[in-house]
């Protein structure tokens, strides 16, 4: 009887042990396969937005003269949240390994930039129309997009330096003017997607998200905020640099945003 007792007990405390390895070793597991996530994450995130020192998201505002205050358009507020959220799942913290400003809150009373700001890896949210820092980059730079201001015969669009001739226009800017359709609720914009190294520092990198209009930087920022997305238009990178362009379908508004891929 002692025997079976014992067997008993034995044959108990072994399942038990059983038990407390298999929970450890899918604890393991499952611990590997989120590191391996999360380096994967971080391992996109670096080579398109910098894989040393802290990333300054930089997002435009528009001045209210009725106000005196500046205004934060909701597609750059909106598209920094994106870019956010992908950060922190890759396991970059706010406000220590990234941070988020208008530009006017980083331009001193001068008209100028910072050197550390503009020696940092950058992220630039909205085109040179209304975020000053975007001006500032391109100015010294030698992109292959370039936005073309509006003037009284052309509309705002997005050019191709190396081509010349072709240019990219927005179906509410289209001329002449389309009336069976409803602009407002239907269409698409174009927006510029860049990655290259800092004019000011080439150990820091410049990502550009700038539409035409806000509806290509908010659905361009969207694009760039997954690691599938950001897989791809590394794919495309030539000599240190990602040139690229995306067409941003919306539906139901400027600010519903319905697909957006690249040109």
């Amino acid at each position: 009887m002692i025997s079976a007792l014992f067997d008993v007990i034995k044959s108990f405390v072994g399942e038990i042990f059983s038990a407390i390895v298999g929970v450890g070793v899918g604890l393991s597991i499952a611990r590997i396969n989120q590191w391996k996530t999360l380096h994967k994450r971080r391992k996109f995130a670096g080579q398109f937005f910098g894989c040393t020192g802290a990333i300054n998201i930089v997002h435009s505002a528009v001045f209210d003269a009725e106000r005196g205050a500046y205004d934060l358009p909701a597609c750059d507020t909106t598209g920094a949240r994106y870019l956010s959220a992908m950060f922190e799942r890759a396991g970059l913290i706010g406000d220590r390994h990234y941070f988020v400003n208008a530009d006017v809150d980083l331009i001193r009373k001068d008209g100028t930039f910072p050197q550390d700001i503009l020696e940092s890896n950058l992220v630039l949210l909205c085109s040179p129309k209304r975020n000053k820092l975007t001006t500032k980059i391109l100015a010294s730079s030698n992109p292959r997009y370039q936005f073309c201001a509006a003037d009284p015969n052309q509309p705002p669009r997005i050019i191709d330096m190396e081509r010349g001739r072709d240019s990219l226009v927005a179906t509410r800017d289209k001329l002449p003017v389309d009336s069976s359709i409803d602009h407002t609720q239907q269409g698409y914009d174009f927006a510029i997607v860049s990655s290259f190294p800092n004019p000011f520092n080439h150990e820091r990198v410049v990502v550009i998200i700038a539409g035409i209009h806000g509806t290509g930087t908010l659905g361009a920022a969207r694009f760039v905020s997954t690691e599938s997305s950001l897989s791809q238009l590394l794919a495309r990178k030539h000599q240190k640099k990602i040139q690229e362009v995306l067409r941003v379908h919306y539906s139901g508004g400027y600010e519903s945003i319905a697909d957006v891929r690249l040109v």
